[in-house]
Order: structure tokens, then sequence, then C-alpha cells
């Protein structure tokens, strides 16, 4: 976000991806869309995201009876629950973030407990792809780090038993 408050790059290009999938979905399936812009306030931003995105929409002419905004979450799981608390709703959603962003995201709506839901991506620049795939590889692993373990104790004694069996038929 820019100190004026307004949306930055990244956060402006998965704005305007919810906007072209929105005229979409009004050009093919005659259907308005809520905007529900979610996201709380940084200590290094002058605004909350959500009001900053939210401010941008207004801009580009949805009606305010269109968005619902979520401006208290802090963590992408936060953005889901808080947005289906505002919202009330679990099937037929689509989310809009950055495209190296859409298969964990995805992961967590369905831990927040969204039922039929569609992520579209956003372009990013080519130099961010990198240090973003590694950050979601990261966050990824962390957040389903029990299975994880379980897989991994699951092959260190299967590996065991396999070892012991090969160690006892050679000194049978």
């Amino acid at each position: 976000m820019r100190d004026d408050g307004k949306p930055a790059g990244l956060l402006r290009a998965r704005i305007d991806r919810a906007l072209e999938f929105a005229q979409l979905q009004k050009r093919e399936a005659k259907k308005s869309l809520t905007f529900v812009p979610s996201g709380g306030q940084g200590a290094d931003e002058p605004i909350a995201e959500a009001k900053s995105m939210q401010n941008y929409l207004l801009e580009k002419h949805i009606p305010k009876n269109q968005i619902i905004a979520e401006d208290q979450s802090k963590t992408t799981l936060e953005n889901f629950r808080f947005s289906k608390t505002k919202t009330k709703t679990t099937e037929h959603v689509a989310f809009a973030t950055s495209s190296y962003h859409v298969f964990r995201a995805g992961v967590i709506a369905t831990q927040a407990g969204f039922k039929n839901i569609e992520g579209i991506g956003a372009k990013s620049p080519w130099y961010y792809h990198t240090s973003a795939l590694i950050r979601e590889f990261i966050a990824n692993l962390n957040s389903e780090k029990r299975q994880h373990i379980k897989n991994l104790a699951t092959i260190i004694i299967a590996t065991t038993v396999l070892i012991l069996i090969g160690y006892f038929c050679d000194a049978l």
C-alpha cells in the first residue's frame, strides 16, 4: 500500500483481477457480484488493507452496497473466517489473490469452511516469483506439519522394518 492509502502494485493487481472476473460474470452469467475486500491494518500502513481496496473499488464505480469490507484480519485464515462471518456464506465463492498464493489460499479457504470456492490468480512481476514460491512452500509445509511428521515417521518405520527383515533374512 502506498503512503496515501491507495493500493500499490501487487494489491492493485489482485483487485483488478477481481474486477475482471466480476465483469465476466456480469456479461456471461448476468450476475452482479459482492466484493469482500479483506485485510487489517499493519503497523506500517496508513489504513486497513480492506479500506484501501474498498476505496479503489468505489473509484472503479462499484456500488457501495456491493462491497462488504472486512478490516480486522491479519492472516489468510482470518481473511476467510472473518469474511465468512460477514457474508454468512460458504458456497459459490471466488477469491482473487496473487498467482503464487492461489493454491495455499484455496487450502486455507477449505479449512475455514468454504465448500465451492475458486481461486483467481493475479499476475505478479517475474522477479517476485522465486522468493514468493519459496515462502509459499515453507508456509504450506508449516501449515501441514503434523501430516508431514506422520508421513516422515511412517517412512522411517517402514524403512527400518525393511532393513531389519533384510538383515535377519541374511543372518538365517
